[in-house]
Parts: C-alpha cells; structure tokens; sequence
C-alpha cells in the first residue's frame, strides 16, 4: 500500500524494477478484475480507462479500522520500549481523533495513562470528553507539547502541519 509510487509507477518496494502501472491497465483486458489499496484518482482514471473493473479493498471501513489496530499496538510497543518508565501515570498527548486516535487514546487509557486528545472539530471535541479524556483545540495547542511524555501523530497531514508550526 498504497497501489502508486510516485509518478505513476506501481508501488513493489521488494522488486527494483520500475513498472509503470499505466502499462499494466494497457495489457489487461475490459471487464477483468483489478484489486489494489489507496489507490488515488489517477489510478482510478487508468482503470477506467482501460473499461477494467476495479476495486479499492482499502477504501473498505472495516479494513481500515483492522489495519489502525496493529498500527497503534506498534506505537504502544515502540513507547514501552523507549520511555525509560511505564505508560501508567504518564502525560500523553494524541494529536487527532479518527481511527487511530480513537483506538490510541482508548489503549493508552487502559494502560493507566492520563491521555490529552487534541483535534479541530467541536464534535469531536465532545466525543473526546464524553469518553473520559482531556480535550484541547488542535489549534491551540502552541508551547504545550513539550509537557507529555508522548505525543503521538495520530490524523493526516493537517496534524503534522499543527506540529510543525508548533516548532517553527
């Protein structure tokens, strides 16, 4: 995942070989099944191109959310493994509540951890204190971060984009 790596070529980091996925719709025949995962606009206007049924597995909720539960015990082994403590009793602060901050924000909780989840919408932002966890404006969160013991980037590009105005 995803299907494209940059410029149109298909994503095979265990191969060298750069193939270009515009040659691959060329030789499928109209009406064959294609499978792929995060497959962005391009990739669709290829297939449909080619007259190819195609098929987003990714685009699936139920697999999304399956995929958000190995990420986040992985982010949880990682900061057991590097924080010279344990999770109970620490600051966490996550940056985003969809799939992956709803389930970090839940496990770190169960772990004993006092979890700050900060995101944009008022409605989440109600969600986040209705679930028991301290909320903040993903906006304001400028000269807070250094107070947690873990921040963890849990939402898409926008989160990213608070962090690095936050260090600027």
């Amino acid at each position: 995942l995803p299907v494209m790596a940059e410029h149109g070529i298909l994503n095979s980091k265990l191969s060298d070989r750069r193939v270009p996925l515009q040659m691959i719709f060329q030789n499928l025949r109209p009406g064959q099944l294609v499978c792929a995962g995060k497959a962005p606009p391009e990739v669709r206007a290829m297939a449909e191109q080619a007259e190819v049924v195609f098929f987003d597995y990714f685009a699936r909720e139920e697999l999304e959310i399956a995929n958000a539960v190995p990420t986040v015990e992985g982010a949880i082994q990682i900061a057991m493994e590097e924080l010279p403590t344990t999770l109970f009793g620490i600051r966490a602060l996550v940056l985003g509540f969809g799939r992956l901050g709803k389930l970090l924000a839940h496990r770190l909780k169960g772990l004993g951890a006092n979890v700050t989840v900060a995101a944009r919408s008022y409605g989440d932002l109600a969600w986040i204190e209705a679930y028991g966890y301290q909320s903040e404006r993903m906006e304001q969160l400028d000269g807070w971060l250094g107070g947690y013991e873990i921040t963890a980037v849990a939402g898409n590009a926008d989160s990213t984009d608070v962090i690095g105005t936050v260090y600027d």
